[in-house]
């Protein structure tokens, strides 16, 4: 079984934990800013209360976009999603000058609640 398989067998094993399940495939920038996106309506879809994200007009602007998925991971009590990022395998990392490499710390939320399954083969 390969690593993306392995999150899809723990995320429909776990299912019934999550109140919400988000896939992010951050294999280049581009493909991980069309993950946002897709989350972000999900979001606005499946919680449509009132909230961080209701307001974004989610038009393409991918620093919104980003950053409202971000808030609505970290507001307060909400802490059973499950955010996996798939095919993370070119990190940024230090004395590594590759322009395309990713830093997943400016897309992860900012608070430590919730759940985040990285798959990788970088390490």
């Amino acid at each position: 079984m390969g690593k993306t398989q392995l999150a899809i067998a723990y995320a429909k094993q776990h299912k019934d934990k999550y109140s919400a399940i988000f896939w992010i495939d951050i294999r280049d920038k581009n493909t991980l800013i069309r993950s946002f996106l897709k989350v972000a309506k999900q979001i606005k879809r499946q919680h449509p209360l009132p909230t961080v994200i209701s307001g974004v007009s989610l038009d393409n602007n991918a620093v919104e976009e980003i950053e409202a998925v971000k808030a609505w991971l970290s507001m307060p009590g909400n802490t059973r999603w499950l955010l996996i990022y798939d095919n993370y395998d070119n990190p940024r990392i230090p004395n590594y000058e590759d322009p395309a490499s990713i830093d997943i710390s400016e897309y992860l939320p900012e608070a430590y609640q919730g759940s985040v399954v990285v798959t990788t083969r970088s390490f």
